[in-house]
């Protein structure tokens, strides 16, 4: 009868080391395809999650992505105002450099020069 016991409870136990490393694989698995899914810019599935650890982790993975793609907007925002104030501020540059072209007046040539629509902003 002891026997009988021993080897139930050892069964329990091998059957509870592999129930618990075969969980840790998938949730292990499941971390590394969402991880996948967030640097190839791909969309995170949730679907196959159910309520638990992987599932908290799942929205904040979510969460992560959708601020980084809210970044990466603002930066793309903020590289076309460079590009238009450079555009900007080159075109200034041609307007005054316009106003000093005329030979021997030293700027002087074009009395006007400053009072027409070439002015810094």
């Amino acid at each position: 009868m002891i026997y009988f016991i021993i080897v139930i409870l050892i069964f329990l136990l091998l059957y509870t080391i592999i129930y618990s490393w075969l969980r840790n694989r998938k949730m292990y698995q499941t971390i590394d395809r969402m991880l996948d899914e967030v640097l190839n810019r791909e969309v995170v599935t949730v679907s196959d999650i159910k309520e638990g650890e992987i599932s908290a982790l799942a929205s904040k993975v979510i969460r992560l992505q959708e601020k980084m793609e809210n970044e990466l907007i603002q930066a793309e925002m903020e590289k076309e105002q460079v590009k238009g104030l450079i555009s900007n501020m080159s075109h200034q540059l041609n307007t005054i450099g316009k106003c000093n072209d005329v030979p021997g007046t030293f700027g002087r040539g074009r009395l006007n020069c400053w009072s027409e629509k070439n002015v810094f902003i």
